[in-house]
């Protein structure tokens, strides 16, 4: 899907711009009257696939050492662009570190920061960009840049916590899929020829191995391109509107990887708008760009939905209440904050707890999935063990 970026302008002459993933033009041009802003230009980008290696090749962990550099820096009591230029010197990504360069001649030439971090989008996303503008306009850069930090902080080790509790399960599954592939290529074989002079009928389960091996070992190739076909249409139809809404809906109702894949994208939800709101940004706005930190379409929808209520004068209780994606609990949470003018630290809270179940759930999924693999896994090393002996057993009973 392409990148459009466009320019837009209120009835009282506020000029905004962005850059927004979307099908085409008209989508964009809709997005902008959304917001009760109209459009001055919107122009494709043409630098999709640089953006996309650079996002790649940048690793979140690589953001956030920068991220607290320049916090640190910035505590020690130096100027924004004099930051910039050290942190530059202790960057060891080269792709991050050409990025900070352009930023460092950008704040030369008099340019805000947050205006320079906006040329690279899919590097500083809109979170990020956001919250550096607020800070930049209340003064507080410091106090923005360390509540960036302690999210991104947040974010990875949460990630981090996730992927170690599944690493294991996935190690066992690669492991006994190797172990499988080794023995229908090298070791199957080698017991056909046996049968083969017995001139006699195999056992189903016996005649079923052999053929996939001989199929394994002669047809790979045809195998392989299969496989790769597949990945080239089930991409090309991810890349769609609405491969990519079925695909997301998808991932949330798979057994309990779907429920953990909720609750963090409610972490996520939680603890962005909790941010933002801290930083001053408005209801409104910060729902704007919670969309699109979020990573499904189908969370998107849902905050589309809470914005276009709160547009017409609800707040964000109500809308919350109401939602199948959102947890009840989250609009009570956001409601008792609300009444002590507090909703901010009530949405942080509510992460927290809410990271918390995350890693409880995991946890479960771990115990479940290592049984399971194992279980799985003796099934098939069993089968083909079993299809191996009856021969051997049908030619013993036939000597007695």
């Amino acid at each position: 899907m392409p990148y459009f970026k466009y320019s837009a302008k209120s009835i009282s002459g506020e000029l905004i711009s962005d850059i927004i993933e979307a099908d085409n033009d008209k989508i964009v041009v809709e997005h902008i009257h959304s917001r009760g802003f109209y459009p001055v230009s919107v122009t494709e980008e043409k630098s999709r696939s640089k953006s996309f290696m650079l996002r790649k090749r940048i690793g979140a962990s690589d953001l956030l050492i920068f991220t607290r550099q320049l916090t640190d820096l910035l505590k020690g009591g130096l100027p924004i662009a004099k930051a910039v230029e050290l942190a530059f010197k202790q960057t060891e990504n080269q792709n991050l570190k050409e990025i900070i360069l352009d930023l460092n001649n950008q704040l030369h030439k008099g340019t805000s920061f947050s205006e320079a971090l906006s040329k690279y989008p899919q590097v500083f996303n809109s979170l990020y960009i956001g919250l550096i503008k607020a800070g930049e306009s209340s003064g507080l850069l410091e106090t923005s840049l360390e509540r960036v930090t302690q999210y991104q902080e947040k974010e990875q080790d949460l990630m981090n916590k996730i992927k170690a509790a599944l690493a294991y399960p996935a190690a066992m599954l690669l492991v006994g899929l190797a172990t499988v592939t080794f023995l229908l290529v090298f070791v199957i074989p080698r017991f056909a020829v046996i049968f083969q002079d017995m001139e006699q009928l195999l056992p189903l389960p016996t005649r079923i191995l052999i053929f996939l091996s001989s199929a394994l070992q002669h047809w790979w190739w045809l195998f392989l391109l299969v496989i790769i076909f597949s990945f080239i249409l089930v991409k090309r139809y991810l890349d769609t509107a609405a491969g990519r809404k079925k695909f997301d809906r998808f991932k949330l109702k798979i057994f309990i990887i779907g429920k953990i894949m909720q609750q963090e994208m409610v972490v996520r939800f939680t603890r962005t708008l909790g941010i933002l709101l801290a930083n001053g940004i408005p209801l409104i706005n910060a729902l704007e760009m919670v969309k699109k930190v979020v990573g499904n379409t189908v969370i998107t929808e849902e905050i589309d939905r809470i914005y276009e209520e709160i547009k017409v004068g609800k707040g964000l209780v109500e809308p919350l209440s109401k939602s199948k994606v959102f947890p009840t609990v989250l609009s009570d949470l956001v409601a008792a904050g609300q009444e002590v003018g507090s909703m901010e630290n009530s949405l942080l809270k509510a992460a927290d707890a809410y990271e918390t179940k995350v890693e409880n759930t995991v946890k479960i999924a771990t115990s479940l999935m290592e049984p399971l693999v194992i279980l799985g896994m003796g099934l098939v090393v069993g089968f083909i063990v079993l299809a191996m002996l009856l021969p051997i057993f049908e030619i013993s009973g036939a000597i007695k």
